[in-house]
This record gives structure tokens, C-alpha cells and sequence, in this order.
């Protein structure tokens, strides 16, 4: 996408017929097609070619405001020598309303006119760029709030990416998203970003947090989920949270619904549990047997389901796993 961005449609689906047509029944590289394609524009697509695709890494992007002008850094050329040229679309805010503006950023130091007063949310508006985009404190407090779902939902997750990425550079801490996702799922009705947060929940629970704070998250989160999974109306939706809860859920009341549902005691109204579910969840509950409610799981959960299941490819990966 990034290299159509760069020729253009036409000459991108121009260059495509040519390569196609003069390597047809032969042998082809991706160079072959770059010497094709960099007759279609002005970008020097051997240079585009050997940063983007020959070399390792990713540009780092810092912003600064002179007056009205977005001071665009690419944080790590002086370090790594190189430049990754490529088009960001800046999205600001402009008196309320959102303003998107096109620049090629192809240098260490680029520089973009705004409209006075602008406010800089995303350098990647339409989320085709691809680097770490690292938030101000301004955008930080823009973003990892309400103030989010002022925006489309492209935007929104384009956001949210940002977001982890700060978090994983270390410019944000795993607590601030706690916070914000609490917010994020309580509001996100999109489903493909709501399977995006939930994504991105699991690993913060597992992988960020400490045994402590992952207690805190447990009882917010484990309410919400299953909140959020009778609230959807959607089949599809219903089981992105149950399946989030599921792998999540640590507490007495969680783990005792865990057993209700896999016994078929209790029921989830939209969302029938297949084999597969059933499967997994033993699974789950085999896990838990070592905390306060190993009573209440049966010591041969895993064999009683074994006895249930049906699909033989499915019983054979279970008898081998247990």
C-alpha cells in the first residue's frame, strides 16, 4: 500500500501490467519491479526500496510546534543513518473540527504549516504510515481519554495502536492503560476495535502487570467483560469478551461460573458453547485447580471432557495433551 501511496494508482497499476507483461513465463525479483515502478514517479524507489524492505528497524517520529508549524523529527536517523521516506496524513484538531494534512516526510527534520491554534492528535491519520509515533503529554491527555470518541472508528484505531506502542517504548506506563482501557471498552462499539482492545488487554494482563496490580485489573475488568458479554447483541461480539473473561477470570465468583457453565448448569443467553468451547474451557479450569475453589473443580475435569468430545481429531489432540 505504501509503495502505491508513493507511485500513485495509475502508474501503480501500470507498472504492475508491465512487469507482468515483460516477465511473464521467466524468472522475476523484486527489484525487477522496483526499476519498473520508479520510472512512474519522482520518489527514488531504489533508495525507498533498500530502506523499507532490505533494511531492519523502524523510524521513530518526535513533533514540536514553532508557532503553526508541526516540527516533524525522525527521532533515530542521526543514530541508525537512515532516513524511511514515506507520506504521513496529520490529523489535528482546528476550532472542533478535525483537519487532515498531507506531507512526504523524507528527511531528518520536516516541517508542516497547521492552521493557528491547531492541536496534533495522530501523525498517521489515515493509519497507512507505519513507525513509533511518539505522544506528547497534550496528545497523551487527548487520547487516553473520552475525548477519543470524537473520532471515527479508523481513527480510533489507529489510536490504539499508538497508544501500546507507547506503552511498549516505555513512553507510557502499563498503569495509564489500565485506566484508559477501562474507559475504551466501556465506550469502543466497534468490533473490530473492541477485538483489538481485548488483544491488547490480555497481553497487558499477563505480560505488563505485576501479580499485584493484576488483582486490581481482575476486579474491574472481570465485572466489565462479562457486563460487556450480556450487553452484546452480537453473537460474534458476545464471545470476544467471553473468551477475554475466560482467560482472565482468577476470582471465586468467576471460577465458580467457569464450573456452572462447563457442568451446563448455567447458560450464556446468545452465546451456546461449542466443543471446542467446552474444550477450552476445562482447560481453564484445570489451570485453577491450585487456588481456594479446588474443590469445587473436579480433580478429572480433563478426562470428563475427554469423554464428551466427539470430532476424533479433536479427542486425539486432547489425549495427547493430557
Amino acid at each position: 500500500k505504501m509503495l502505491e501511496n508513493l507511485v500513485g494508482e495509475k502508474g501503480f497499476k501500470e507498472g504492475l501490467r508491465t512487469y507482468l507483461r515483460e516477465y511473464s513465463y521467466s524468472n522475476a525479483s523484486w527489484d525487477d519491479l522496483i526499476n519498473i515502478l520508479d520510472k512512474k514517479t519522482k520518489v527514488n524507489l531504489a533508495n525507498w526500496s533498500k530502506i523499507w524492505v532490505k533494511e531492519p528497524g523502524m523510524p521513530h517520529y518526535e513533533t514540536s510546534m514553532d508557532g503553526n508549524k508541526l516540527i516533524i523529527h525522525q527521532a533515530n536517523a542521526k543514530k541508525t543513518g537512515m532516513i524511511w521516506p514515506q507520506y504521513l496524513q496529520v490529523l489535528s484538531i482546528h476550532k472542533g473540527e478535525p483537519e487532515y494534512s498531507k506531507i512526504f516526510a523524507n528527511k531528518a527534520t520536516d516541517t508542516l504549516n497547521l492552521p493557528e491554534n491547531s492541536k496534533v492528535l495522530l501523525l498517521d491519520g489515515e493509519g497507512k504510515a507505519y513507525g513509533y509515533f511518539k505522544q506528547n503529554q497534550e496528545q497523551k491527555s487527548f487520547l487516553m481519554s473520552r475525548k477519543i470518541f470524537t473520532m471515527p472508528d479508523l481513527q480510533r484505531a489507529v489510536a490504539y495502536i499508538d497508544i501500546w506502542e507507547n506503552m511498549q517504548q516505555q513512553n507510557l506506563k502499563p498503569e495509564a492503560l489500565y485506566k484508559a482501557f477501562y474507559v475504551f471498552l466501556q465506550n469502543e462499539k466497534d468490533e473490530l476495535n473492541v477485538n483489538l482492545l481485548l488483544d491488547y488487554y490480555r497481553k497487558l494482563f499477563w505480560r505488563f502487570s505485576t501479580f499485584k496490580s493484576r488483582q486490581t485489573l481482575e476486579s474491574k475488568f472481570e465485572p466489565l467483560l462479562w457486563q460487556q458479554m450480556q450487553k452484546a447483541s452480537d453473537a460474534s461480539l458476545k464471545s470476544s469478551y467471553y473468551h477475554a473473561w475466560l482467560s482472565t477470570a482468577l476470582s471465586n465468583k468467576a471460577i465458580h461460573k467457569m464450573v456452572e457453565l462447563w457442568k451446563g448448569k448455567l447458560k450464556i443467553k446468545g452465546l451456546p458453547l461449542s466443543e471446542r468451547d467446552m474444550t477450552t474451557l476445562s482447560y481453564q479450569l484445570a489451570v485453577r485447580r491450585n487456588g481456594n475453589m479446588a474443590r469445587e473443580i473436579p480433580s478429572d475435569v480433563l478426562q470428563q471432557q475427554l469423554k464428551r468430545v466427539k470430532d476424533p481429531d479433536r479427542k486425539a489432540q486432547m489425549a495427547y495433551t493430557i
